[in-house]
């Protein structure tokens, strides 16, 4: 007896037959049932056959409405396989609400050049009203405000930097190709791009 495996429309395979009887019959079966599909996040196809050259979406959560009332957030996402021929597919049956995320504060920006100024500025600057607990309050999310703006800059011109450096090895990269690097450039790409 060889593979049964049923999807639901002709896009749901690749280099594979798909069965319009069986299709029709298993869509069907979902209208019948009122069963809902949830949509799936992550890998488009969820079975790998033959080294990956045939592609299936064979994985899938259906669920019924009494489930959508209970978790009307749910949602499945499709993760990487690794040696399976399947991906592992999550359900995920509830959405959880901590609020905000809590601000992190890394020893690391202590070091970088312009964060103590930053510091310095909001300590001198702020002026609170009110009991003491509550302008120490107003203080600390003024701080949390200016750190994460700080950061936000800081991080584009750390993206920025690497960028650059990435350029630099692949030009070096190139040169290697064609002819003995310089000591400098040799050094060059031994420190990762930086001279």
């Amino acid at each position: 007896m060889g593979d049964f495996n049923v999807v639901r429309r002709p896009e749901e395979r690749i280099n594979s037959v798909f069965c319009h009887r069986s299709a029709t019959a298993f869509n069907q079966f979902i209208r019948n049932r009122e069963l809902t599909y949830l949509k799936m996040g992550g890998q488009r196809f969820t079975y790998f056959k033959l080294h990956g050259t045939k592609l299936s979406k064979l994985d899938r959560f259906l669920v019924c409405n009494n489930f959508l009332s209970i978790f009307p957030q749910a949602s499945c996402f499709a993760l990487d396989r690794d040696i399976s021929d399947h991906s592992p597919v999550i359900l995920r049956a509830r959405c959880d609400d901590f609020g905000p995320p809590p601000f992190k504060l890394l020893n690391s920006w202590m070091l970088k050049d312009g964060f103590d100024v930053i510091i310095m500025k909001v300590c001198s600057e702020f002026v609170g009203y009110g009991t003491p607990d509550m302008r120490l309050l107003n203080k600390l999310k003024q701080l949390k405000i200016s750190i994460r703006c700080w950061k936000a800059n800081t991080v584009k011109l750390e993206n920025a930097e690497i960028e650059i450096l990435k350029k630099r090895l692949v030009e070096i990269e190139m040169a290697v190709k064609s002819r003995p690097l310089t000591t400098m450039e040799a050094e060059e790409r031994t420190n990762g791009g930086g001279g």
